[in-house]
Parts: C-alpha cells; structure tokens; sequence
C-alpha cells in the first residue's frame, strides 16, 4: 500500500512539473508571435530573421503537442488509480 501512495505522489509531482513546462512553452510562443507579426521589430526584422522563427515556432507547437499528451496521460493514471 505505502508503494501505491509513493507512486501517486511521484506522478503528482511529475504532473505538475509538466503542467508548468507546457504553460512555460505556450507563453514563449505567444511572445515569439508577437516579435514574428512585427508588433515590436518592424518589417525589416521579419524578413531576415522570419524562417529562423518559423523553425522555432514549429519547434515549440511540436513539443507542446508532445507535452499536452504527456499532461493527459499522467492524468489519466493518477485518475485511475485513486478510483
């Protein structure tokens, strides 16, 4: 019984950590859109640096993916095993 609630606890504490670093990741993106649409850089910006963030705006979409069906699947057992 006491392995069950260390296990529990761990995945708590692992759900957490990847709930922040998915919150993290979107809030980058956001920010990096704002400097990709001109909002502060200006038209010359864009078009020297534009491919270089499209890359990292792809970068960050997949691992937010990847983060997102990481988030629901520890969810998804720590539901299960305090049912």
């Amino acid at each position: 019984m006491e392995e069950v609630h260390f296990l529990l606890t761990v995945l708590m504490v692992l759900d957490a950590l990847v709930a922040d670093t998915l919150d993290r990741c979107r809030l980058g993106a956001g920010a990096s859109s704002l400097r990709a649409s001109g909002g502060f850089d200006g038209a010359a910006a864009i078009s020297v640096f534009s491919a270089k963030r499209a890359a990292w705006t792809r970068s960050g979409a997949r691992d937010g993916c990847l983060l997102a069906v990481l988030f629901g699947t520890i969810t998804l057992v720590i539901a299960k095993m305090t049912m």
